[in-house]
Parts: structure tokens; C-alpha cells; sequence
């Protein structure tokens, strides 16, 4: 029964991005919806943030200075390849990713038509390293997605 609803949930979510896709993203409303604005934070020097920090007005708080940036569109990418090292990950097809920013560890999602890998690697030698309980943990994922196909 979980499967089942978790099996609709992602027909269902693939069906409301299609159509928001296909029939909307050409309005204001969707261009909000997928390139939301984010706060940044902006680097200051220290001795500049002291003077912040006693000249303005506060409740004793650390001021984190900032500004809002929007996210922008990805209109390409170099191709990339993937070398696999832990099996049924499913990272080779999947299409979002990490971007982090060392100055300030600000880490942010990326998801993109053009994040796709061109190729994936496999060498099962880069596996032997993974423990008996993660290599098992992917055989019952590989072994639940064949399962739901067969019952659905």
C-alpha cells in the first residue's frame, strides 16, 4: 500500500511539472515559483563589521549583512561523466546537484535539463571498499523498484 501511494505521488508530481512546464513557464508566476530570490551573505572585513556592530542600533546580535540575489537560470553546462563508486545510488541519471561556496560553506541546489551526465562509469572493483550493509542496502532498493514495476 506505501509503495502504491508513493508510486502516485510521482506520477502525480511528474504530471503537475509537465504541465507547469509545458503551459506555464512563460508567466510571471512561474518564473517566481522556479527562480525564487535567496539571501546572500556579503563578505565585510572585520574591522569594518566592529563599526557595524557599535555604530548601529541593536539587541547585542551578531549583524549578518546581506542582500537578496535571484536564482538564475542555467542556460548550459560542459558535458559531463560520472565514475561511480556505491552502487544504486542512481546518481548516473539524476539530473540535480550540490553547488557549494567554500567562502562562508553556503551550500545550494542546482537542478538543470543540462545537469545530466553524457556518461557513467562503472568499474565493480571501486565497490569492494563499501561495507556488506550499504552494498545490501542497494540490493533491496534495486530489489523494492523491481517490485513496484511488477505489482503496479
Amino acid at each position: 500500500m506505501r509503495n502504491q501511494i508513493l508510486a502516485y505521488a510521482s506520477i502525480y508530481e511528474a504530471v503537475i511539472e509537465n504541465v507547469l512546464n509545458t503551459y506555464y513557464s512563460d508567466t510571471d508566476e512561474f518564473d517566481c515559483l522556479i527562480h525564487h530570490t535567496i539571501p546572500t551573505k556579503i563578505s565585510i572585513p572585520q574591522d569594518k563589521q566592529k563599526i557595524l556592530q557599535d555604530t548601529l542600533l541593536h539587541d547585542g546580535k551578531v549583524i549578518v549583512p546581506f542582500y537578496y540575489a535571484r536564482k538564475k537560470k542555467v542556460k548550459g553546462a560542459l558535458p559531463m561523466g560520472c565514475i561511480l563508486t556505491l552502487a544504486a545510488t542512481g546518481s548516473e541519471m539524476s539530473n540535480s546537484s550540490v553547488i557549494t561556496n567554500e567562502d562562508g560553506n553556503l551550500k545550494r541546489g542546482l537542478s538543470s535539463e543540462y545537469g545530466y551526465f553524457k556518461f557513467s562509469i562503472l568499474n565493480p572493483e571501486l565497490t569492494y571498499t563499501v561495507s556488506k550493509y550499504q552494498t545490501m542496502c542497494g540490493c533491496t532498493d534495486i530489489i523494492m523498484h523491481i517490485l513496484r514495476l511488477m505489482i503496479l
